[in-house]
This record gives structure tokens, sequence and C-alpha cells, in this order.
């Protein structure tokens, strides 16, 4: 510990303790620098633990000393995920790192009376050995001590560098103790003399017994100790009496446990095979050609049973590990793997003799790997990538081919066996099992489909130009390929084209399963509508659905001052950075912020639209200059007063901590939200803490538990708001009028009405008091994450947003806005979409309305939300030329 420094140590009054457990919580999450990457390991007795557990409300889980634990790789199959902070008792931890040898595996290690469970156990000289051995890892950060006031100096002697302690203690720690602490520190390693003295010298035991070196050296020629090319490892017989000890806690479950060698087998990661390639080289060519690729974490996968099994059968090793093998009867069992580096030395030597081929696979999530093969032939495409596949879904990240024969028969199947009627290459079936979580970055299977682009072309053909069968006759602007679902969407003077390629799923689909789609895409319709809640959406959806592909589908528009459309023919053309969008009139609702001309108007009522006038923001003329330009005073502020940004980022941290607090007083929300604050509130101090590089990363962390608390009033209306799908919130600006009021469920197409109208409500109030219509960089929002110019806008009027999705949740809870008043929209890839309808927008513009009005706190004084809001912004705008200070809302 002394190599660490003294700030590792983190003491606490065993007395402080008793009367609020929950105070160590906070501690050990403020004791983390990463929550992600960081873990903790909690020492307690078992009696303990439960009542724990049930008074701090901490996020952990108990140890099993017989699994191990992993929280980075790929998860597969249905493992669960294993939670950053564990609790255990001491001879379960003492069980669990001698048998799997991970003293690196924790972060922060807390223990619960160290000093005096060591003193009433009987076998405390192992114990010591494990917690000092433990303790001087370079990887512990933090350690968090609870014990009594009077034995915090032997805790700090002990974890110093202290080489002797007085105390009363030492009739505790005698010869047996010291001895009991070697074995405990040579269990499952092995160190030279110098190692084993220094590594003792920092035991408790040794500590407190003065004569411990000569013990040390009376242990060292006895038989529990063996010398071994100048180090020393344990016998058989050390390594049973430790085994003893950590079998303990499992004599408490069975009253007559075995031993069984396999379950203390050592992970010895030093004694790798260092020699006979060819033996390697002969399983990499068996394991090409029974599989076709691999990479060195199979071929490491592979070999081990290999090895497994030549060490417990009578055949010949080969050559390199017969050496290892002449060993005495006192010898633990071994098993001798080659390393990771070696198997890829061998198998790169092979690449360069031509024996093999080399390619780079991208994996469905995370990092790319590189894959062997034989030369001529890879498992995988190598120069196409899943997003430009034509059956890869962008929204679910998935591949609907291998998503649907997963569910439909899934990789169990003995179809796709070498002797089934459909047999699959390996690859294939790595497709399919990681079917639901593909990168649009992974690489192509063999079914790769490569999608066109979409085009143009001067008019609409007789027969499809992708399957070559007749096009239906319409004068509808767009047609559907009855075959294969191709879109042919007449735009001004030309006609779009966009592929489906569904012909080309139906033909991989039939050629791999052996039928048609069809069929399993009904029973799995079936399967979703098994609850009454997508019963209800889906027999709602069927009866106003449109009749026909060719119909046109309702949609809800928002239009805004600088958008640019045309009407013709009854289809408005609207006009997007990089192309025209066709939409068209008859059923579609246009919330129209004072954009819409006289003649306008009339064509569009005339050609069936529904048209919802509304008062919004003007911008200025393009010769009339803003009379505040706060771009340059901004760009100043945030390098001279650095106090903006970090105001802008404490108000909005507040504001989603009181909406949450706000949330869970309501009475439909269940208890279990409470934990939710406790979270906010420990990132809250993290943001206090941080610099401005991390003010947006703890910010969203804090409005992570606030969208969690937001969703669980929603469980109680389920039955009434239809599915909840994960939430896909649109940005804040949107250029394109028909996603502004688009959502991916009900619920997020009418939060992100709000956010719109809130957006257009704050512009008026900024163009009142003189600032532009989009008045440039922000504190938080800067051009690198936002660059549209609404930095300084999207700083502002965060926080008030709290408001209109708290009207919300009152709306929804009243009955008053539910799933059935929206439209449901399928895209042609199968992904639904929801717009408001023309009623609900009424509904919602009276949400609105009444978060304008709701009476907030600014300032010391109480004022309507945008009347707090124009404080607000004249306050900023007297700070930024330094007449007076600033105070952002908070909600």
């Amino acid at each position: 510990m002394e190599r660490s420094g003294p700030s590792k140590l983190k003491l606490i009054a065993a007395s402080a303790y008793e009367e609020d457990r929950a105070h160590v919580v906070p501690i050990i999450y403020d004791s983390f620098r990463s929550y992600k990457n960081d873990r903790c390991a909690i020492f307690m007795h078992h009696d303990e633990t439960g009542s724990f557990l049930a008074s701090s409300g901490i996020d952990a889980e108990y140890l099993d000393p017989n699994t191990n634990v992993h929280w980075q790789g790929v998860q597969t199959g249905l493992k669960r995920k294993w939670k950053r902070i564990i609790i255990g008792d001491y001879l379960d931890w003492f069980s669990w790192y001698m048998k799997w040898q991970r003293f690196n595996a924790f972060h922060t290690v807390v223990l619960f009376r160290p000093i005096s469970r060591m003193a009433h156990e009987e076998n405390r000289g192992y114990m010591d050995g494990l917690l000092t051995r433990l303790l001087n890892k370079p990887s512990l950060y933090r350690v968090i001590v609870i014990e009594e006031a009077s034995l915090w100096p032997i805790v700090k002697q002990w974890m110093g560098g202290d080489t002797s302690i007085s105390t009363t203690l030492v009739s505790n720690f005698g010869r047996e103790e010291v001895r009991e602490a070697i074995l405990s520190t040579l269990y499952g390693t092995r160190l030279s003399h110098t190692d084993l003295a220094v590594a003792m010298g920092r035991t408790l035991s040794a500590k407190l017994n003065p004569e411990w070196r000569p013990i040390l050296q009376r242990t060292e020629i006895s038989s529990l100790i063996r010398r071994r090319n100048n180090f020393r490892v344990l016998t058989e017989d050390g390594m049973k009496m430790v085994q003893s000890l950590s079998n303990v806690s499992i004599k408490l479950v069975e009253p007559e446990p075995r031993y069984d060698d396999a379950i203390f087998q050592l992970s010895r990661k030093r004694e790798h095979l260092r020699g006979d390639d060819a033996w390697i080289e002969e399983q990499i060519l068996h394991l090409v050609e029974d599989r076709g690729w691999f990479t060195i974490a199979v071929l490491y996968d592979y070999i081990r049973p290999q090895f497994e099994t030549i060490l417990r059968s009578s055949t010949l090793p080969p050559r390199a590990i017969m050496a290892q093998l002449n060993r005495t009867p006192d010898d633990p069992p071994m098993v001798n793997l080659p390393s990771k580096a070696v198997l890829r030395r061998v198998a790169e030597r092979m690449v360069e003799e031509q024996r093999l081929a080399r390619s780079k696979w991208f994996k469905e999530v995370g990092r790319p790997s590189v894959g062997y093969h034989k030369i001529g032939f890879s498992a995988f495409d190598q120069y196409h990538r899943c997003g430009q596949c034509a059956f890869y879904a962008p929204l679910r990240r998935r591949c609907r081919l291998w998503w649907l024969l997963d569910r439909a028969f899934g990789p169990g199947d003995r179809r796709w066996s070498k002797e089934g009627l459909h047999p699959l290459s390996p690859f294939e079936f790595y497709k399919m099992r990681n079917s639901w979580r593909i990168s649009p970055h992974s690489s192509a299977c063999a079914r790769f489909t490569d999608k066109k682009k979409d085009h143009s072309r001067k008019e609409v053909p007789e027969v499809c130009e992708i399957c070559n069968e007749a096009l239906p006759e319409s004068k509808s602007i767009l047609i559907v390929c009855r075959n294969c679902r191709t879109l042919y969407i007449t735009v001004k003077r030309h006609v779009r084209v966009f592929t489906a390629y569904e012909h080309k799923f139906e033909w991989n689909y039939r050629e791999i399963a052996g039928r048609d789609s069809t069929s399993d895409v009904t029973r799995l319709e079936e399967e979703r509508q098994a609850s009454p809640a997508r019963a209800m959406e889906q027999i709602y959806y069927d009866a106003h659905r449109p009749t026909s592909d060719g119909e046109d589908q309702p949609r809800t528009l928002m239009l805004y001052p600088g958008d640019r459309m045309l009407v013709k023919d009854g289809v408005l053309y609207i006009f997007k950075r990089r192309n025209v969008e066709a939409v068209p009139v008859a059923g579609t609702t246009l919330v129209d912020n004072d954009v819409i001309g006289g003649e306008q108007l009339k064509s569009l009522e005339d050609a069936g639209a529904t048209i919802r006038k509304l008062s919004g923001p003007k911008p200025p003329p393009e010769d009339q200059k803003p009379r505040f330009d706060t771009s340059p005073m901004v760009e100043r502020a945030v390098v001279e007063r650095p106090e903006f940004a970090r105001g802008f980022a404490l108000a909005m941290a507040r504001s989603a901590i009181h909406a949450t607090e706000r949330i869970v007083a309501l009475p439909s929300t269940p208890a279990e939200a409470q934990h939710l604050i406790r979270e906010q509130r420990r990132l809250f101090e993290r943001l206090e803490q941080s610099g401005p590089n991390g003010f947006l990363t703890s910010e969203a962390l804090i409005m992570k538990q606030y969208w969690r608390c937001f969703n669980l009033p929603l469980r109680s209306v389920f039955e009434r708001f239809g599915p909840r799908k994960r939430s896909r919130f649109v940005r804040e600006s949107v250029t394109a009028p028909s996603g502004r009021a688009r959502g991916y469920s009900a619920v997020d197409a009418a939060i992100n009405y709000l956010h719109q109208r809130r957006l257009s409500k704050c512009r008026q109030a900024n163009m009142r008091l003189g600032l532009d219509y989009n008045p440039g960089e922000g504190f938080l929002h800067r051009r690198r994450w936002n660059s549209d110019g609404l930095g300084l806008l999207l700083d502002l009027i965060d926080p008030f947003k709290f408001a209109d999705r708290e009207k919300l949740l009152e709306a929804v809870s009243q009955s008053r806005v539910n799933w059935r008043d929206f439209h449901s929209h399928t895209d042609r890839h199968g992904i639904r979409f929801y717009y408001p309808k023309e009623e609900t927008v009424g509904t919602l513009e009276s949400v609105g309305a009444e978060a304008d009005v709701m009476v907030v706190e600014y300032a010391g004084r109480k004022l309507p939300l945008m009347d707090a809001y124009q404080s607000m912004v004249s306050d900023l705008i007297e700070s930024l030329r330094g007449q007076r200070s600033f105070t952002p809302f908070v909600y």
C-alpha cells in the first residue's frame, strides 16, 4: 500500500455506520472514477449482508464463490449481466479469490471490521494473507474500511509502511498465523525468496510478530513448500490446507463436501507452450477444415480441450510439454495452454507461407478482428458491410433475413446441420445468433444484396425495372409493385424510384428455410398480439389504415418560417437542403406558424388538407440586422468567464432532479423510483467537481435517470397508450416539417410536438427582446455538436421543457390523450411512426398553454413560465454586457 499513497484509504467509524447504514453508499459511489468500468467488492459478515442491502438500497448482488464474473466482452446466450458491486462474506471471498486468482478484478474494496473479524477468526492468518495480497495490488484505487475508531491506528500501520505494530492484538497473531499467511500468499502463484519475504513483511501477522523471518525460513524447507527453478511454490499438501479453508463456506451448505481438483484448477498464465509449432499447425489445419475460418480467440478455445484430453490420456504429449510433465508427485495438476500471442505467431507464419489467408472481420458489436481462412475462400464478405445490404433495418439494427429465421426456427434446428436439408456455414450460424444486434459497419454474409441508391427517371414504366412484373394502372402519385414492393413516386417533373428488394428477400428465405416467409411473419404477428395492449393497437390500426398500398397515409406537418414549399396538383412539395419531399395533401394536417399565404391556404384546403393556424415567430427581414449580436459576447464569456457554462450545467442538472422528484411524488409512480433520485444526486456531486469537458456527460447520465422515472407512471396506462418502444427522440430542431411531430411511439410524437412548440414560443420571446431568430453559439451546445446556430437557444430552453413533459404526463393520466389520438403510419421498412391527429393538435396546444402559465420561481420572484423565460434572457443580455450577475433558471 505504501507505493500507492495514503489517498487509497478511507476510514469510517463503526458507530457512525450502525446509526446510518445508507451513509456508506455515497462514499462507495464517490470512489468510482468511472461507473462504467469500476467494480467494487464488499467484505462483510454473512449475518449483516441482508440488512445492509435492505437499509442502504445499494445496487449490489451476492457473491457466488463457484462462479467467475466478467464484465467485458460479448455476452452470448441467456447470461445475466453482472452488477458492478458484489457483496459477500469473508470466507466466500477467500474461496473466490483462491479459486479464480483474479486479484485485479475490483478497483474498490470495502472492508467491514477487518481487524475485529481477524482477531476473533480461527483461521485469521489465511485471511490476513488474502487481504494483504489484495490490498497491495496496483489496480486497486480505493480501500474503504469500517472499523472501531480505537483500531484506526492499527489499520493505518497495517496498510502503511510501518514494519512493526505494538498493540494488545500481538497475542492473537502467533507462529501459526504467520505460517498460514505464508501459505495464503503463495497459493496460486510462485515467488522468489526475496519477493516472498517482501510480501510477508506487509502482512499484519508479520508486523505483529517480530520473529516472523525465522518462521518463514523454517516453513520454506518444510513439506508444504517446494523450490522450483529458484521459485517457491506450494506442494499438494500446502494447497490442500488452503483449499480446506476455502471450502468452509461450502460446508455450511453441504454437510459432506467432496474435494475436486478441477474446482481449484489454477490459471498458469506464465507457463505457456513455447515450442512444438508443428502440433499447433496441425490443430489449425483441423480447425480450418472443420469450421472454414477462425480467429485467435476461437483457436484458443479450440485448443484448450485438446490439451486437456492429452494430459488426461496415456497418449504421447507434444514434445514441448513432455519436460513439463516430468515433475514430482507433489506437483499440482496443471493445464498447459499456448498463449494467444503464440497462436497468432504460428497463424501469421502460415499466412506468410501462403498456407492460410487473412481478412479483416468487422464484428457485430466491438472492434474489428482478424479472421484466418483458406486461400480463395472467405466465410464473410470483407468488401461490403451490413449497412449497405438491402435486408438490413438500420432503425432496429438487425438483419431482417437472419432475424426472421432465428425467430421462426432458431440456430438449433436440425435442418441447418451438415446432414440436414438446408446446411448453413459457421459464419451464417453466427449471423443468425447475432441478428438482433448487428452494426451497420459489420462484415456482410454471403447473402449480401447490395441496395441500389434511390434514383430518378422521367416517367413511370409499364413494368417494374427491378423484377419485370407489370405495374398496376393508377393515376395516384404513388405506385407500388405487387411483387417486389418497389415504390414509384411522381415528384414534380420526374419519378423517384425506391427499391424494396422484397423479391430477393423471398428468394433467399425460400432457399434457406424451404418455405415462404408469409406463414412465419403471420405467426410472429400473432405472438406479438398476445398482450391486450398490442391486440387493441393492431385492431385499431387495421381499421384505420389505407385499404391499398397505393393509398396515401395521413401525416401531420409543422411549418415554421423559413420553410419553402409549393402546392401543385394536390401534392405539397417541401424543399429541404438536399432534396425535395413530396407529401400528398389529402388527409394531411398542417400546423401553420404564419407561413402559408392566402392563395396557398385556399389551394391546400381545396385539395383536402386540414390547416390549423398558429402564431409563430417571424424572422427579421434579410436586410435588417439584429439589434443584439450575442455571438461575440458568448465566445468571449466562454473563455473569460467559465462560471457561465458551469451555471447552465448545474441549473440543468438541478432541474432534472427536481422534475424527477415531482414525478416520484405522483400516486401512479411505483416506489422503485426512489433509487433513481439517489443516483441523480450522486451524479450531481460528480458534476460539481468535474471540469468543462465533463458537463454534458454528467448531464446526460442525470437525464437518463429522469427518463427512466418518466416512463414508470406510463406503465399504468399502457392499455390506453399502446406499446412503449425504446425512446428515440428527434433533435431539438428538425429541418424537415414531416419529422417535427413524428415519433416511434405515440408518447414520443406528443413530446416531439411540445418540444417544437416550446422552441417556437421561445424564439418569439427572443425576437421581442431583440435577439436573432438563430442566436448562435451557446455555452454548452457548441458548434461541434450543433451546426444550426441554435446553441444559445438550446441552453436557455432546456430547463423549460420539463414543464411541457410534466403537463403531458398529467394529460395522459387523466385520459385526455391516448394512442388512439394519433395516426399510425408504416414506412417501406416496416417501421411504424405516429403523428398527432388534427383534434389532438388542439389538445397538445392546450397542454403547452397550461405549461406557459405554470407558476415558477426565478430570481426570488414567482412568475409564469414564459415571463420567467423572458426575465432570464434579459438578465443574460445585461450580464454579457458586464452590468449585472446572471442566475440561470432552475425548474
